[in-house]
């Protein structure tokens, strides 16, 4: 009966399941629009992805199976073309953009999806610069058919890290309180430890600075059941991985 569990055995595994599906926000941009932002990776996190609209919403974003398995419901259900590459990078946004509710966020940390186009572009822009870690850049999209993440970075600067890190924010929170709620609670240490690549002292507290998403937890795999669930009966919708044109909902720097 794999349906009734007795026991606490499915409490770490139910944990895990619910933080991947409320991972790290994904940066887009509105077309007509510039946002200023921070990379914290200097190489991308690569899988294939499919990111279907479901019943309306375009933030739907998983990671194919065809790479590790047999059985693939997500190309079957959207069709080969559907999939596409995507590197991921740690980027801060450090534009104050405003949501639907009038709320204001700044120096959030985020997830850079970016497809070949972009990719592309940023191989080039490391290649000029030897290192992408710390770079500022100006990010432009001028129409909706330019890539949702942006069609052109243009350098800046180089921020100084260690003053960028008591700014940022992760899911609403410091993380400068985050660490430190984490040295009192093992329950936001794990979390935390799935979320980020970390670095622990001798006492086994966080170092503080800003780290890389923990690409391995925040893009695995999700089960052919997972996949065959979220699809399901639901009203799917492919771009055929296209670069643009996906619109999901919209939710002086001193360093």
């Amino acid at each position: 009966m794999g349906w009734l569990k007795i026991g606490y055995d499915g409490i770490d595994a139910e944990k895990e399941r619910i933080a991947r599906l409320s991972g790290p926000n994904r940066f887009w941009m509105k077309e007509g629009t510039k946002r200023e932002i921070v990379l914290i990776d200097d190489e991308p996190a690569c899988v294939y992805e499919h990111s279907p609209k479901i019943n309306g919403s375009w933030n739907n974003a998983f990671t194919c199976l065809k790479e590790s398995s047999d059985i693939i419901p997500c190309c079957e259900k959207l069709g080969e073309r559907d999939r596409y590459y995507c590197g991921h990078y740690t980027i801060v946004d450090i534009t104050e953009p405003t949501d639907a509710k009038n709320a204001k966020y700044q120096h959030e940390i985020k997830l850079l999806p970016t497809k070949l186009k972009t990719l592309s572009l940023l191989r080039r822009k490391k290649g000029d610069r030897g290192s992408l870690i710390g770079c500022i850049f100006n990010v432009h999209r001028d129409s909706k058919d330019d890539p949702n993440c942006g069609s052109e970075f243009e350098f800046q600067r180089e921020a100084k890290l260690e003053g960028l890190f008591p700014l940022v924010t992760f899911k609403g929170k410091k993380l400068v309180d985050l660490y430190k709620e984490a040295a009192e609670k093992p329950e936001v240490m794990a979390r935390l430890k799935d979320t980020f690549q970390l670095t622990l002292d001798a006492e086994g507290k966080i170092v503080p600075k800003i780290y890389s998403f923990n690409y391995e937890k925040i893009l695995a795999q999700k089960t052919p059941q997972e996949i065959r669930s979220m699809l399901g009966s639901a009203q799917v919708e492919s771009d055929g991985g296209q670069e643009g044109s996906k619109s999901p909902k919209d939710d002086n720097v001193p360093f």
